[in-house]
């Protein structure tokens, strides 16, 4: 993404999980993964300015997305398609300065919870693309991500056809990182999580030894 991973943008969603696994040394299942759609989380409190050739320009999102693949379009300016189905969707914590909302055709979505993954370190990792090809990849820190995806099975009002699988990722991601990663789940190891988070640890310490 032009240098934005990592600086505004990162990976939000199932996604991610190429990266935990990569890391790891194993396979997640593949219903676990598969995806048609893509979230990117965009750092708000940074704003989105690019350097070419001496000159700083402000872009849209989706002048970026069509650099990749030229057949994306704007959905009602919530999220963008390509012409495989492919979606991206372009989400910013709720706490997001109002004037970097929109990103240049498709309107950046405020999400409770979301400035949680922002404040955790990064996870960098280079995974393998459909068509063979290399890719860098930024995510949240793998824990961060596994107790953010417990707490979203949780909302009030989450879809119930999506929780099974939040519920799921939650376990898997904390199984790589305990078992693999050499990351425990341990609270002062985390110094960046918000009481919300904290508070989970123990029922996510359960879930994995259930699985287990």
């Amino acid at each position: 993404m032009e240098g934005l991973l990592g600086s505004h943008i990162v990976v939000a969603d199932t996604n991610a999980l190429y990266a935990y696994e990569i890391a790891a040394g194993v396979r997640v299942g593949g219903e676990h993964v598969a995806t048609g759609d893509a979230d990117r989380l965009w750092d708000a409190r940074r704003s989105l300015q690019l350097s070419s050739a001496g000159i700083v320009r402000r872009q849209g999102f989706m002048s970026l997305l069509k650099r990749a693949d030229s057949s994306f379009v704007a959905q009602h300016g919530l999220v963008a398609t390509n012409s495989s189905g492919y979606i991206v969707d372009l989400i910013i914590p709720e706490q997001k300065p109002p004037e970097l909302i929109s990103a240049g055709g498709v309107d950046a979505q405020p999400i409770e919870g979301m400035e949680w993954l922002l404040a955790a370190p990064q996870f960098e990792q280079t995974i393998i693309a459909a068509d063979g090809v290399p890719l860098r990849i930024v995510v949240p820190e793998p824990r961060t991500f596994a107790l953010h995806k417990l707490w979203v099975s949780r909302r009030p009002g989450r879809n119930a056809l999506k929780k099974p699988k939040d519920q799921a990722h939650s376990r898997i991601v904390a199984i790589l990182s305990e078992r693999y990663l050499s990351l425990p789940l341990v609270a002062k190891d985390m110094p960046w999580l918000p009481t919300e988070l904290k508070s989970l640890l123990k029922d996510l310490k359960t879930s994995t030894r259930i699985q287990s």
